[in-house]
């Protein structure tokens, strides 16, 4: 069976991008399933396995070569970057500049059907905004360089499954952001991607207050009378699998996680604390 290539950034290299990536490529179960392709700069990466005592070779990849070499990782070398230039633990707008190089090629190489899918590991966002380019996270970043329109932020893990309805917002910035056009959307992608990632045929979503007691009937709030609740209805008299809200503090139970396919989560942390507590 041949492997899918598989394109993955190396991420802040000042940080513990590169050493995230080069010890998950070591795993021979992950080599076994996937080719790898790292885009990055080739040097940092060669120091920073030296540096961590991680036995791997690395080989810049260029166009003509085999992308399933079979003993070494090919590396898309993406900026100009050097060991040199930075010290670890110090992001600086040099080291965000290399950061958004290696998603942007990843991005054409994925697009060109160099690789299949990408991987992208961990970001400074103030170094890359540093370097002169907004940046809010990767979700909205890709979205851009693809003219994507509709997107959504969904994390998967072996016992649970997130889409965020707001991704990287501040939290006083939430509560407008919360509209029906938003829900919906967010609840419609999320639907498609269990069905067509996944295979559920009917797919059964838990949807999260963004109030405390989901707004104990509009007394700590009314978007849920006001917003929420009235988009389930549509999707329910649509016949869709879709419940709540209820409040994010006891929505993520056992037993609920048997019950839903999906979780449907107002803002970032709301979703992200229950996956990375005990759903991972």
């Amino acid at each position: 069976m041949k492997k899918i290539p598989i394109g993955i950034t190396a991420g802040e290299v000042s940080g513990i991008g590169p050493e995230v990536v080069l010890k998950s490529l070591v795993a021979k179960k992950l080599r076994r399933r996937c080719q790898p392709i790292i885009i990055g700069p080739l040097e940092v990466l060669r120091t920073t396995a030296e540096s961590l005592g991680i036995e791997v070779s690395l080989e810049e990849y260029a166009s003509g070569r085999s992308l399933f070499p079979g003993d070494y990782i090919p590396v898309i070398d993406v900026g100009e970057i050097k060991a040199r230039d930075f010290k670890f633990g110090e992001p600086t707008r040099l080291t965000g500049k290399s950061a958004l190089e290696a998603i942007i090629a990843g991005v054409q190489l994925t697009q060109a059907g160099v690789v299949r899918a990408l991987v992208t590991a961990p970001v400074s966002k103030k170094a890359i905004n540093s370097s002169g380019h907004p940046f809010r996270g990767h979700t909205e970043f890709l979205a851009t360089l693809t003219g994507s329109r509709k997107f959504a932020m969904m994390f998967v893990s072996p016992k649970l499954k997130i889409t965020l309805a707001t991704t990287h917002l501040p939290l006083k910035e939430v509560a407008g952001n919360i509209t029906s056009k938003t829900i919906s959307e967010k609840l419609r992608l999320t639907i498609k991607a269990l069905e067509l990632y996944f295979g559920i045929k009917e797919p059964r979503i838990g949807v999260c207050a963004l109030n405390p007691h989901a707004g104990e009937q509009g007394l700590l709030g009314d978007e849920e009378k006001r917003i929420i609740t009235p988009v389930i209805r549509r999707f329910k008299r649509s016949g869709h699998s879709v419940e709540g809200p209820f409040p994010a503090d006891t929505v993520f139970s056992e037993d609920n996680l048997k019950r839903f396919d999906a979780f449907l989560a107002m803002y970032h942390d709301q979703g992200m604390i229950p996956l990375k507590m005990g759903g991972v």
